[in-house]
């Protein structure tokens, strides 16, 4: 064997040995639903639940003009599995059909634009609020930067991209005990949103609340049960929609 061949050899065993390097530590790092019992869920909170591709769809009805859309992309290595039980209430309060994709290697910032192709499915939808959790959010801030939507809906995120100037309505709710966000990355991504953006912080709430799978390495210890923090993030996300959308 020559020399290049013996080069190129071990060029192929260094990407190889990369790239299952990558999938080991992606397995490693990610986060599974722990409430999958989609059963329950729509029985408990009077929704629908279906597939959409390997993401999913929650509705309490058939989407009409009337209704609001949400396409919601989950955080970094998350299941979207991991968002039905948190997401599920909003759904049963508002006409909200909400759509949450599963998102290339789980991470919504290799496909910011995903909202397009989403919306075009639902031609009958006029409203649309595209938000997300954790770095789902900060790529939903990177698809208004650049798209027409009506609102912006961040859990426990922060836009590092400047979408001030944009004529859109945008919720950002936060948990007092989230130790996974940058707290002043945080602080300074408020001077990027539209001046009348509506910021509410959540007591007692951790990062890995706004979902449901599991304690997330690093986070904070929440002083409210998953229960409290789903009732008061479906509070304040209805009262949103009520009263930007209605």
């Amino acid at each position: 064997m020559s020399s290049k061949e013996r080069i190129a050899v071990w060029i192929v065993v260094l990407v190889v040995a990369t790239i299952a390097g990558a999938i080991i530590a992606l397995d490693y790092y990610s986060y599974e639903a722990t409430d999958t019992d989609m059963t329950a869920i729509e029985t408990e909170q009077g929704v629908s639940i279906d597939r959409y591709g390997q993401g999913y769809t929650i509705a309490s009805d058939q989407p009409t003009t009337d209704t609001i859309g949400l396409v919601y992309y989950p955080g970094a290595l998350v299941d979207p599995a991991a968002y039905l039980q948190t997401l599920a209430p909003i759904a049963g309060e508002e006409d909200v059909h909400i759509i949450i994709p599963k998102m290339p290697l789980d991470l919504a910032i290799t496909d910011v634009n995903r909202a397009d192709r989403i919306q075009s499915d639902y031609l009958m939808i006029d409203t649309w609020v595209v938000g997300g959790h954790s770095l789902g959010g900060a790529a939903a801030c990177r698809y208004v930067e650049s798209s027409e939507t009506d609102g912006l809906l961040l859990h426990g995120s922060y836009c590092d991209v400047d979408i001030s100037e944009q004529p859109i309505s945008v919720l950002s709710i936060l948990g007092t005990e989230d130790k996974i966000i940058n707290q002043e990355a945080e602080q300074t991504g408020r001077t990027l949103l539209p001046p009348d953006a509506t910021i509410v912080e959540i007591e007692g709430m951790t990062h890995a609340q706004f979902g449901s799978y599991g304690e997330q390495r690093g986070d904070g210890t929440a002083t409210i049960t998953d229960e409290t923090a789903r009732d008061r993030l479906t509070e304040t996300t209805h009262q949103w929609l009520a009263e930007q959308f209605h």
